[in-house]
């Protein structure tokens, strides 16, 4: 196992992953983990499996605004392009706040909307949707019934629906 620069693309790419791991199992709408910088960094190259990186970094929780906290994760890129990374990580310590509570609430408001949320210029989307449905809530006019949207490129100018706010 050799130490590695810390700041090199990939010690912060192996960190960038394992953050993404951890807002994956720990965060929600109301907490996103954010990795703050790489302190330590180590490569093993294994014969037959892959690289494995040891990084250690810290995270922060930018909604919360709360202390960072020390992570420590080993990330695995397999020899098999085809395969996922495995990433395994260790958070010092939890973070303090409990936001099941916001989230349930969150979730609750979102699920017994009257009015669909409106989508507006989607990073990555060719085709922009006006409306998209929610349970529970009336199928907009340009909903087929069977899970699509209409296309409304073909319909003349785009229509934007206005929603409430939040």
């Amino acid at each position: 196992m050799e130490d590695i620069n810390p700041s090199y693309y990939p010690a912060t790419r192996a960190a960038g992953l394992a953050g993404d791991k951890i807002n994956y199992d720990r965060g929600g709408p109301n907490r996103f983990m954010e990795v703050q910088g790489v302190t330590k960094a180590r490569k093993e190259i294994i014969a037959g499996q892959g690289n494995k990186y040891n990084v250690e970094f810290a995270i922060k929780d930018s909604v919360n605004e709360q202390n960072p906290i020390q992570c420590t994760a080993e990330v695995l890129y397999p020899t098999n392009k085809q395969s996922a990374p495995n990433v395994t990580y260790k958070l010092q310590s939890e973070p303090q706040n409990n936001t099941t509570a916001k989230d349930q609430e969150f979730y609750n408001n979102m699920k017994h909307r009257s009015v669909p949320l409106a989508a507006e210029e989607i990073p990555g989307k060719e085709r922009q949707c006006s409306r998209i449905p929610l349970q529970n809530a009336d199928p907009p006019d340009d909903y087929t019934g069977n899970g699509a949207l209409v296309d409304r490129s073909s319909l003349g100018p785009f229509r934007r629906a206005k929603s409430q706010q939040l």
